[in-house]
């Protein structure tokens, strides 16, 4: 967070969604670990170009939507990954 109110509020959330989040998916996974709690993500968009430093578990760069779920579930042990029963 930015300052000291976005950081309450954070720290006030049970859990931290983003659906369609852009390039703030990865941050709301991240915030969500550094304190513990609880976050769900849907990923969309990956943006290669503006997140190159990004690579697959394989070593690869990320590049798909499916790339970029295996990053994100590789950042902890207790990410885990879930399909949802629906298209869009």
């Amino acid at each position: 967070p930015r300052d000291a109110a976005h950081a309450a509020l954070v720290a006030s959330c049970g859990v931290l969604v983003g659906l369609h989040a852009d390039g703030a998916t990865e941050a709301i996974a991240e915030a969500a670990l550094a304190r513990r709690a609880a976050f769900c993500v849907v990923p969309c968009c990956v943006f290669p170009r503006f997140f190159d430093d990004r690579a697959t578990p394989a070593g690869g760069p990320v590049k798909t939507t499916d790339d970029l779920v295996a990053y994100l579930a590789a950042k902890d042990p207790r990410c885990a990954v879930t399909p949802l029963a629906f298209e869009g």
